[in-house]
């Protein structure tokens, strides 16, 4: 009985300083995080430091010191109430919902809309061969002589009436 109570006391006693020494130290939550889609910073304003992808490293990389240059150059912030610990984790995420939020206004959207249903619809076949407006038209008939009357058939005959048509040579 003494040997299974000092188990039990030994098991417990293991499992609390199991906790204590492997505890994992979880990262303090921030409260509000200012997010700037245009250049993809984050503010921590608890922290007051910007959170900023260093394209060199491919790495995301923390300062306090924002020149007012670069302060100048955010554009538009959007608020994350409950930022996502590390706050980058869900940047894909961010960019694509509080870009669209700030950067398109609602007559974007309805213009988009808009020539996405027409760009949708299926196209018309053209004829390659002939255009629509000449396959209908009527062809146009050749030019009839009129028979000529005997007087002119004279005219023409001593003052060369027919221009138009090529002479016909003469063989000595």
């Amino acid at each position: 009985m003494k040997a299974i109570l000092a188990v039990i006391i030994i098991g417990v006693i293991g499992f609390f300083a199991y906790t204590v020494l492997h505890k994992k130290s979880e990262p303090v939550k921030t409260g509000v995080v200012y997010y700037y889609p245009k250049v993809n910073v984050y503010y921590d304003v608890a922290r007051s430091q910007y959170i900023y992808f260093d394209s060199t490293e491919k790495s995301w990389k923390q300062s306090k010191k924002f020149s007012e240059e670069q302060k100048l150059s955010l554009g538009e912030k959007a608020v994350i109430s409950n930022p996502s610990s590390p706050i980058w984790k869900n940047n894909m995420q961010d960019r694509l919902v509080y870009s669209v939020n700030l950067y398109s206004s609602g007559n974007d959207l309805k213009q988009k809309y808009y020539v996405d249903s027409v760009n949708s619809l299926p196209k018309s076949v053209v004829d390659t061969e002939k255009p629509v407006a000449q396959q209908w038209e009527p062809k146009p008939e050749e030019k009839k002589e009129k028979p000529k009357s005997g007087i002119r058939k004279f005219f023409d005959k001593i003052f060369g009436g027919d221009k138009d048509k090529e002479p016909e040579k003469k063989s000595s």
